[in-house]
């Protein structure tokens, strides 16, 4: 890390996951007027003594950093240091979540407010105000994108950037993008490292800090930081800017991506209700994780709409292929087997016709369904009218893990948890015997198994230990012989001063392994046990003693 902040001329700290200063540049040190080893070890309110402009508070009161606020990726504060003093001073302070190669912490960029130049030139801040009326004059998502990351470029004082917008539903749909560099905006994304930002932004969700090399032949060392679209917690593309590192300044860029990002972010979510009339048309909502329910516009679908049970176990199969549908040969494979060629496909005609009138009744001869189309070969769900719970509880949990491997624990918890919370049960519950859903079935348990581990285990790294606890049950809920949860459960009653329901959790531990598996406890389990023992030795001779 150190090395990306002695290319930063602008004063920034870092935090780690206790929000305790762990870096900070020359940049800092001379703003403060204080060392570098002075700031090391404090937290942040501690290392820059401040009260908020406006409140007169201390700046840690409303913090997001420290109290239970959320922000996106980014936050600013007007800030005022020595207040009452001869050495006042105001200052701004931003946070920024993102992620830095080998880095789990958030960025704090500290803008002398005091300076003719706090962050921002005037010709930028016009160059990010304009973009908005601009926006509000067209409709074409092609022209919104070349509008805004010639902004991007020219607020930031970068010397090139990029921008990617995704067409259609989570990213899956198709990309649109853009270069721009040397005053010219080409499409694409070149040189094609430049896509690695792009994809680990739309992962994460987070702004992706790195260091490159300039699109020109001079090969020049830059900083790049690469910012997410978002809407409702759904992405919608990425804007990556960067400059040479005695040139660009990623908190100035921040500053201007921010309003930037924000705005298209608006503009792609109300093109695309536009362009798919999503914000007066139908959606589909299809759970499958515990028992199968269908939902148009929140009204719940009776299995008995379906005249023809083909049709329901059509919809079935299409909500387990993870979007990607179903080719005519593989549906009469599984609903018809070996029937003749000529009566299979009359037979899949009925069926499409009768799915469609089930979840559309109100649907004309000929017209469009808004939920299912036949794209070739192939029958698939319209992404843009279709929500799936399994799609929704995978791409989450992917989220959480990449969050908590940043160390980003709370976000990884908020992500995880929502997950957690969409896993209703068993993936098709009710088709317990169906053969051609266990596997599937399986695999998402494991998911869920390990996701609910994961919850637990960074609860207990933040000290939230009863609701670590309440992790590990909802997994031996689900699977009674999960050992490894057993013992996670034991360890966080202990932590917790239970001694007494750690002992009793490894008897039920053990009475599970032997009904289910018919095992005992591993040797790992039962040299916790012999460990918890002794604890509840050493405490009952010090009760003796004291009394």
């Amino acid at each position: 890390m150190e090395r990306y902040l002695a290319l930063m001329d602008e004063p920034v700290m870092v935090l780690d996951r206790k929000q305790r200063v762990v870096h900070a540049n020359q940049s800092t040190e001379l703003l403060l007027a204080t060392s570098e080893c002075d700031l090391i070890g404090q937290s942040c309110f501690d290392a820059v003594p401040a009260v908020d402009s406006q409140t007169g508070l201390p700046c840690a009161n409303g913090c997001p950093v420290f109290g239970s606020n959320q922000y996106q990726w980014a936050h600013s504060r007007r800030l005022m240091t020595g207040a009452g003093t001869v050495q006042q001073r105001r200052i701004e302070c931003l946070l920024l979540r993102c992620a830095v190669p080998s880095l789990n912490a958030t960025l704090v960029f500290l803008g002398d407010r005091d300076a003719d130049d706090p962050w921002g030139s005037p010709s930028e801040i016009e160059a990010t105000q304009s973009v908005l009326p601009a926006l509000l004059g067209t409709r074409d998502v092609d022209h919104a994108a070349r509008l805004v990351i010639s902004a991007a470029v020219e607020a930031t004082g970068a010397s090139s950037g990029s921008i990617r917008v995704v067409i259609g539903d989570s990213g899956k749909s198709g990309l649109l993008g853009y270069t721009h560099a040397k005053g010219e905006i080409t499409p694409g994304l070149h040189p094609e490292n430049r896509l690695t930002s792009h994809q680990e932004t739309s992962r994460l969700h987070l702004p992706v800090l790195e260091t490159t090399t300039s699109v020109d032949s001079n090969s020049t060392v830059c900083l790049s930081v690469c910012v997410p679209l978002l809407a409702d917690d759904r992405l919608l593309g990425t804007i990556q800017v960067e400059g040479p590192t005695n040139e660009f300044q990623v908190g100035a860029a921040i500053r201007a991506l921010y309003p930037l990002a924000t705005q298209l972010s608006a503009f792609l979510r109300w093109s695309t209700a536009l362009s798919t009339g999503l914000d007066t048309a139908k959606r589909l909502k299809i759970t499958s994780l515990g028992r199968f329910r269908i939902q148009v516009d929140d009204v719940d679908v009776p299995h008995n709409a379906f005249t023809r049970k083909r049709g329901l176990e059509l919809l079935r199969r299409l909500a387990s292929t993870n979007r990607g549908g179903l080719s005519r040969e593989e549906i009469i494979e599984c609903l018809w087997g070996d029937a003749p060629p000529a009566s299979a496909n009359q037979n899949l005609r009925v069926v499409i016709h009768s799915l469609k009138r089930a979840l559309e009744p109100e649907l004309a001869s000929g017209m469009p369904s808004a939920f299912i189309e036949i794209d070739g070969e192939r029958v698939k769900f319209i992404r843009e009218s279709v929500d799936i719970d399994v799609d929704e509880f995978l791409e989450r949990h992917q989220r959480c893990l990449a969050l908590a491997d940043l160390g980003y624990q709370k976000e990884a918890i908020r992500v995880g948890s929502q997950a957690v919370d969409l896993y209703g049960g068993p993936f098709m519950e009710d088709e317990e015997y169906s053969d051609w859903c266990m596997g599937q079935r399986a695999r998402l348990a494991e998911v869920y198994l390990d996701l609910v581990s994961l919850i637990g285990s960074l609860h207990e790294e933040t000290g939230q230990l009863e609701r670590a606890i309440q992790m590990y049950q909802r997994a031996l809920l689900i699977e009674p012989a999960f050992e490894s949860a057993h013992r996670s459960l034991m360890r966080a009653f202990v932590a917790a001063g239970r001694q007494d329901d750690a002992i009793r959790q490894y008897a039920v531990c053990a009475e599970s392994l032997w009904t289910a598996l018919g095992v005992s406890p591993s040797v790992e389990t039962e040299a916790l046990r012999k460990s918890m023992n002794r604890t509840q030795s050493d405490l009952a001779e010090a009760t003796v003693t004291v009394t």
